[in-house]
């Protein structure tokens, strides 16, 4: 999925319900300034997508990716997502991974969402949104405890 059908699909999505807001891209500028500051180099497709979007807010089921000059970098993680009002997901910068980008990880338990941003708003993000799966948990090993209590 592109980033431009990323950006459609709320529309479809949204048509009937829960309000959302897409900040328009961010600069080069202020990827750079973010950069400079966090003493960081974004992985190319954070920066993609951060030049798509600069920030979303959904109030139902509540999701917010952070615009890029709020990121703030801590203990080798930097928080861009926040699912449900209290659910950090974060990128984990201490290393590049198999992939060459940051894996995604819970910030409260490190459970690893996934290992690329395109799979993080091509699929996760959708997860949580249009069936309100708990992205931040290992929802087949819930399921599977459930099934045995």
């Amino acid at each position: 999925m592109l980033l431009e059908h990323f950006l459609r699909r709320f529309e479809a999505v949204f048509r009937h319900g829960s309000q959302y807001q897409i900040s328009s891209g961010a600069t080069l500028e202020q990827i750079a300034e973010s950069e400079a500051r966090l003493r960081i180099v974004f992985p190319e497709p954070v920066r993609r997508f951060y030049l798509a979007c600069n920030g979303v807010q959904v109030n139902d089921p509540s999701l917010r990716i952070l615009p890029i000059e709020v990121l703030q970098w801590s203990e080798s993680l930097i928080v861009f997502c926040i699912c449900d009002g209290v659910h950090r997901i974060a990128f984990r910068t201490c290393e590049l991974n198999r992939l060459g980008q940051w894996s995604i990880v819970d910030a409260d338990s490190n459970y690893e969402i996934t290992d690329s941003m395109a799979s993080f708003w091509s699929t996760h993000l959708w997860q949580w949104l249009r069936f309100r799966r708990k992205i931040w948990r290992d929802y087949w090993n819930d399921r599977l405890d459930e099934q045995l209590h």
